[in-house]
């Protein structure tokens, strides 16, 4: 099985999208850490992960 890259839109829904807190602090930490300040609030939009893909 190949790694799962994040830049990928089913892979980061996957460890992202999901509507608990663990995934949303999990994005709120990360996009701290790219953009260098402190993120309070996200919301994903559009989290459905389409199933049939090439």
């Amino acid at each position: 099985m190949r790694s799962a890259n994040l830049l990928n839109d089913f892979a980061f829904k996957y460890v992202f999208g999901e509507d608990c807190k663990e995934a949303n602090d999990a994005l709120k930490s990360l996009l701290t850490v790219f953009l260098e300040r402190k993120v309070n609030k996200v919301v994903v939009k559009n989290s459905e992960i389409v199933k049939d893909f090439k």
